[in-house]
Parts: structure tokens; C-alpha cells; sequence
């Protein structure tokens, strides 16, 4: 038995389109007259093709990849730089090149903790902790940025993850009388972070 999802983003007609051309349920591969390769929305790369073809070996040929974006910019808020904020974004990778480029395809997670210690604020304490040496300092602080940054992202796909950890869910793309119910595995295609 499954429960059917409906994410605002995949019921949104201007994202998906009328009749659903917006939103790539399935791979392809595009050749131009002379018979090259070409590329153009996210379901005409490898990953998408491999993604899918790893899904259909694990979960059946009715089963659609669902690509996950996360996107991440630090942005400073006032004139001197020192007020910086670092907002976390999701989108959806099924959608059109054009779609994907529209700020409506971003949907806003929440704000990624920022440590507001300087270096040499940060150096005072992992001295205090015994990390006296110049290259151990840095290395310190760089891993303890990334710890806290890695431990946000976990928590925001952590819903994600529990919801897919039986497998496959359900989830409605479309509007009206062109809404469809389709099985999807969550994959995360890519994190950007600037």
C-alpha cells in the first residue's frame, strides 16, 4: 500500500505544463540531423540515463527518477559585509532547462547555521583543546565549517530519505484533468554550494 505524495512544485501547471511537457518522467537520447549526440534537459544526460536504469534493475520499469537539487549561497545583507546569511534551496532536476532556471523551481528549505567566530576567535578555542600547530588550526576550522554544513543538509533530506527508505513512493505531477499518480525514487543529482 502506498501513500500518494503531492508536492507543490509537481502540481504547479505553469512548472510542469499543461500537458505535462515541462517534466521528463523517462531518459532520451537526442541526435541532431548528422547523427551526433546532443544534449539539452537534464533527462538527456548520463546520469539521468544511468540513474534509471539503476532504478528500473532495483525497483521495476514503472518506477521514475526523481532528481533532487540542493542549492546553497552565502549572501551578504548589508553594504560592510559582515552580516552574511546562507539560504538552502530545493528543486526538482526533472524539469526543463527553462523551468529549472525560474526562481518559481526553487522551493526554500531554511537557512544553513553559519558560525559567526573569525578564525582567530575559533583559534583561541581549538588551542584551548590542544590544536596548537598553524596547519592543524586551519584544517581544524575548515572541518569544523563543514561538519556544521553537513549536518544541516542531513537534516533537511532526512524527511526525503526516511519517506523513500521502503522504496518507491507515489507522488501526483500535473494539474487538473492532466494530474497523474506515478512511482518515483528520490535520487539527489547535485548539491550547489557557492
Amino acid at each position: 500500500m502506498y501513500t500518494t505524495y503531492k508536492g507543490t512544485m509537481l502540481v504547479d501547471k505553469i512548472l510542469v505544463g499543461k500537458n505535462l511537457e515541462n517534466f521528463s518522467f523517462r531518459s532520451e537520447t537526442i541526435y541532431n540531423a548528422e547523427g551526433v549526440r546532443m544534449f539539452g534537459n537534464v533527462n538527456s544526460g548520463e546520469f539521468f540515463r544511468k540513474t534509471e536504469k539503476e532504478i528500473h534493475k532495483k525497483w521495476g520499469d514503472e518506477v521514475n527518477a526523481l532528481l533532487i537539487r540542493i542549492y546553497m549561497d552565502k549572501s551578504y545583507v548589508d553594504r560592510s559585509g559582515a552580516i552574511k546569511i546562507w539560504p538552502c534551496y530545493m528543486g526538482i532536476g526533472n524539469f526543463t532547462t527553462e523551468v529549472n532556471a525560474s526562481i518559481n523551481a526553487l522551493y526554500f528549505v531554511g537557512f544553513c547555521p553559519m558560525m559567526d567566530l573569525t578564525d582567530a576567535q575559533l583559534n583561541v578555542d581549538f588551542k584551548k583543546a590542544g590544536i596548537t600547530a598553524i596547519e592543524n588550526l586551519k584544517e581544524a576550522n575548515k572541518m569544523l565549517r563543514k561538519y556544521i554544513e553537513n549536518e544541516y543538509i542531513r537534516a533537511v533530506i532526512q524527511p526525503i530519505i526516511h519517506t523513500s527508505i521502503n522504496g518507491p513512493v507515489l507522488l501526483a505531477v500535473g494539474a487538473g484533468e492532466n494530474l497523474v499518480i506515478k512511482k518515483f525514487m528520490p535520487v539527489f543529482e547535485r548539491y550547489i554550494c557557492k
